[in-house]
């Protein structure tokens, strides 16, 4: 038996033929090479492989090999410090004197990874001193170690410098790959993306003509974060989530997890970077540095999400880790993160400065632009050259923005405003493009501050304009792209068996909240497709577009822009919300309190135009109630209702509907709108309902109860005996519809987490490319929604438009039931119009 056939024999759990092979010359080294291969292709294998090392030191010819194979193995696990001791073994048990010296090298990156990097570096400099006049490619892999011990203290340009040496001299196409591997990570945080990225280019072609896809994988965490840095947010973040699944190894799933949540936290999705961060922690927690990173993050993530004393804990362990690492650099990163998580300006510029001095010039320009927002003028003229000349696009319009705060100029706003429009192209996700105005909506806000505050008709005009390719921006590429995803099933079901049924009281088509696991499924269910062109906002219309400004809302129309105090309506609101549900408890309960609050919101607001652009709060105001009119609701200034649009002579008609108990009036819906559309195709199913998601359909009625999800709102759901149908699946269908009419509770309601991108049930239909969506702003009552949709059907087989029929219909319920909760719930929302509608 030869000595790699003995170690085949191990591998599938044959322990005899080891000790049947005992002393056979080459069975060490044979164990070396073969646990060295499964390092690059299989580390798990390595793992299970070095475990046997015992046995091979009682039957091998040779300890040396045998310590190097288990300081191989030791690395795949994350056990650093044994790693090191391993190879410190293997130097002491061989004869050769220069082997005594090369199989040690392995010794110096693990010392550096257990944060021991001051002995690392001693250790790598005094062998590749004594290396290089014995064995130049022995010195080279010395190199090649040394230059990774100084990334981990980030000493990027003496990393450099140590692989450079190393290039021409290691001796296999592996060494080499290993070599343009680390330069490209050394380059890319030294600041020249450019020559980071063709080495790791260099790198994966080199590892995948070996079949070693693990380090392969490794070049492609470099090219995601050189994507990350440049603003191709998308692009990284498809290489890291195929990474996460593609890696055996838990360094490894530590370094990609952590990435992927610097790639989270810069689509600003910071509930998906707090995941990712805690996910990666206690996988890193043999890597003191990797820890130190995700502790920061997870503290970055947190103080965006308006958690600071969850925040601010997590960024002091941060700062503690990267101290016991021995790493300066990012300890005065944390430091920083915390100056500002407490509003301390001073500390930050003597932090950024220093941050350049040690090679970290992208920390350093980020620094510098906190200190710009909380004052400092002097950060910009140090920010700005490090940001230019280093192409950090992801850093441009910050720079931008507080350049335009200190000069105050309009034309620096505007060079701002075209960079985030720009930048926003580059992100293709529905959940990244929903998100993207997360952190830049206060700099969007001032920029239209400023404008509306000239006063202008041409200053109006270009607020329009700016608010025309901002507001609901998402919901727009998603109509226009042709639809092409289809959802991701297996998820679906998953989620639909963690959702328990809860029985709604009777007579409401409505049932409490049930918190779901939206977050972790949103990014699977995230379309990639192109951005199309924005079409500007017709000036000309009857619109009135409002704008929150922070202490006021600003409402631009043709009449020129009116400002109401923001405390006068959320103090109005509050109170007419809660007299407003007076009904739910007690049915007879008098509107007069109502109808006065009413009253109240209709003098702050003002007479409003046809149709309404509401933002942030007035999303929250019961429109229906403020005028005689029908009036119609747009999610940006670009939609135009299909309120005057007509049912064809013989409409393709789809109804869902719950026949339940609790909703006794739902049959006699049923049957009225069977009476005026006899040839509709009734659903009373989940099955059947996800079946009509892929026809085409004049006009989809929904009868059913809806539950609202407030942590993720596209996973509220229309309910059915045998299950739910989410709204991500309705808005990744191929639906096809012109007016949707959702008579269920709160199917209006809509989350504000992103007030540029309202989501919600009705926004799935709306994404579909619905002419129009009726649809309800709190729970319905069932027998008053009866009467409504009754003669709201009634009036559309008759040829009246959508707007009339529905202010038929609130005519007719309000003859009945006095009190704005019954007749008020439901409102015509614009669709997008195209060519086809």
């Amino acid at each position: 038996m030869l000595p790699a056939e003995a170690i085949e024999a191990l591998e599938r759990g044959d322990r005899s033929a080891i000790l049947a092979s005992r002393g056979m010359e080459g069975l060490s080294q044979a164990y070396f090479l073969r646990i060295a291969q499964c390092l690059g292709s299989d580390p798990s294998a390595a793992i299970r492989l070095g475990r046997a090392y015992r046995l091979l030191l009682e039957c091998g010819d040779r300890a040396d090999y045998v310590w190097r194979a288990r300081g191989g193995a030791l690395r795949a696990e994350g056990k650093w410090k044994p790693s090191a001791a391993a190879f410190l073994l293997a130097g002491e048990a061989a004869h050769d004197p220069i082997e005594r010296l090369t199989f040690t090298v392995g010794a110096i990156d693990s010392f550096a990874r257990a944060g021991m990097g001051e002995e690392a570096v001693r250790l790598g400099r005094r062998l590749s001193r004594r290396l290089a006049p014995l064995d130049p490619m022995q010195a080279a892999r010395a190199n090649l170690n040394l230059g990774n011990a100084l990334i981990w203290q980030d000493r990027y340009r003496e990393a450099q410098q140590a692989y450079s040496r190393a290039i021409d001299h290691v001796p296999t196409d592996f060494e080499r790959a290993a070599v343009l591997l680390g330069r490209s990570t050394a380059t890319l945080f030294h600041g020249q993306l450019p020559g980071a990225q063709a080495d790791a280019i260099e790198a994966k072609a080199i590892f995948e003509s070996l079949e070693m896809e693990v380090h392969a994988a490794q070049a492609d965490v470099n090219l995601a974060r050189i994507d990350l840095l440049t603003g191709r947010l998308d692009d990284a973040w498809e290489r890291l989530r195929q990474l996460e699944e593609d890696l055996d190894s838990l360094p490894d799933q530590a370094r990609t997890l952590e990435f992927l949540g610097d790639t989270y936290f810069a689509l600003n999705l910071y509930e998906e970077a707090a995941s990712a961060y805690r996910a990666a922690e206690p996988l890193a927690r043999s890597m003191p540095l990797n820890r130190g990173n995700d502790l920061l993050g997870l503290g970055r993530a947190l103080d965006r999400l308006g958690r600071p004393r969850e925040a601010s804990d997590a960024l002091s362990k941060a700062v503690r880790a990267y101290r016991k690492a021995g790493n300066e650099a990012w300890e005065r990163i944390a430091q920083a993160e915390l100056a500002q998580l407490q509003s301390n300006g001073r500390r930050l510029m003597p932090i950024a400065r220093r941050l350049a001095a040690l090679g970290s010039r992208f920390a350093a320009a980020e620094v510098a632009l906190a200190a710009a927002q909380l004052g400092d003028r002097e950060a910009l003229e140090f920010a700005g050259p490090l940001i230019r000349r280093f192409g950090y696009v992801s850093l441009r319009w910050r720079l931008d923005w507080q350049t335009a705060r200190h000069t105050g100029r309009l034309a620096d706003y505007r060079r701002m405003a075209r960079g985030l429009v720009a930048d926003r192209l580059m992100v293709r996700s529905v959940a990244a493009r929903t998100a993207y105005l997360r952190d830049r909506g206060v700099a969007l806000r001032e920029f239209l501050v400023r404008l509306l505050e000239e006063g202008s008709p041409k200053s109006l005009r270009e607020a329009l304009r700016w608010i025309a390719q901002t507001r609901s921006a998402a919901l727009i590429d998603e109509i226009l792209a042709a639809p092409t995803y289809e959802p991701l099933r297996e998820k679906l079901e998953w989620l639909r068996a963690q959702t328990p049924t809860m029985a709604p009281a009777d007579g409401a088509r409505y049932a409490p909240p049930v918190k779901l696991r939206g977050d972790e499924l949103m990014m699977g269910f995230a379309q990639l497709g192109p951005t199309p062109a924005i079409t500007l906002f017709d000036e000309g219309a009857s619109t009135s577009v409002w704008v929150d400004l922070g202490d006021s809302f600003s409402k631009i129309s043709n009449h020129g822009v009116e400002s109401v105090p923001t405390r006068c309506i959320k103090d109005t609101l509050r109170w007419l919300q809660f007299e407003m549900m007076g009904p739910m408890s007690l049915r007879t309960v008098d509107s007069a309190a109502c109808d006065e609050l009413v009253a109240d919101l209709r003098r702050l607001l003002g007479e409003h135009e046809s149709t309404i652009c509401p933002d942030g709060l007035l999303w929250q105001v019961p429109w229906p109630l403020l005028s005689e009119a029908e009036p119609i609701v747009a999610l940006s200034p670009q939609f135009r209702a299909g309120a005057d649009w007509r049912l064809p002579d013989r409409p393709r008609m789809c109804i869902w509907a719950q026949l339940d108990p609790t909703l006794p009036a739902v049959a006699q819906e049923v049957r009225a709108l069977q009476r005026c559309f006899p040839s509709a195709k009734i659903c009373t199913t989940a099955e059947q309902a996800r079946d009509s998601l892929s026809e085409s359909w004049d006009y989809l009625h929904v009868a059913t109860h809806a539950r609202s999800n407030g942590d993720n709102p596209m996973f509220g759901y229309v309910e059915f005996s045998d299950g739910p149908v989410f709204g991500v699946e309705i808005a990744r269908s191929r639906l096809d519809v012109r007016l949707a009419v959702l008579a269920a509770c709160d199917t209006a309601r809509f989350n504000l987490d992103f007030p540029e991108e309202p989501h919600g049930l009705a926004r799935a239909f709306l994404a579909r490319g619905a002419s129009a969506v009726v649809a309800a702003q709190w729970p319905l009552d069932d027998e008053a929604a009866c009467v409504t949709i009754e003669s709201f059907a009634n009036a559309l087989a008759e040829g009246e438009s959508v707007r009339t029929s529905l202010a038929r219909a609130r005519g007719r319920c309000r003859s009945q039931f006095a009190h704005p909760y019954f007749w008020g719930a439901l409102i015509l929302l614009a669709g997008y119009q195209n060519e086809r509608t």
